[in-house]
């Protein structure tokens, strides 16, 4: 049995810990919560927009979140066309705007 400091401590290590994927064009930064992957931000520089880049780097962290384990994808977008059409065209990714 895991006492309670240790939980905790785990807790609060899995919310602080982030990873950046990054592109040429572009980064997003994650944290993995048990199965679930939060894209915490997901910026594509502007001359790169709806030229298939956003896709490309969602694509990535897809990869790795199932590398880390996990099964779900969410976050939060700006309520800018773009991002939602993505995270959408995405499938199986939870948006919340």
């Amino acid at each position: 049995m895991v006492s309670l400091g240790e939980f905790y401590k785990q807790y609060v290590n899995e919310r602080l810990t982030a990873e950046v994927i990054e592109s040429d064009q572009g980064f997003a930064v994650i944290k993995a919560i048990g199965k679930e992957c939060l894209v915490v931000e997901i910026f594509v520089a502007p001359r790169s927009r709806r030229t298939g880049e956003g896709r490309k780097l969602m694509d990535r962290v897809s990869a790795r979140a199932r590398e880390l384990g996990c099964s779900h994808l969410s976050g939060n977008f700006k309520a800018q066309k773009s991002s939602i059409s993505l995270a959408k065209d995405l499938g199986g990714i939870n948006v919340w705007i």
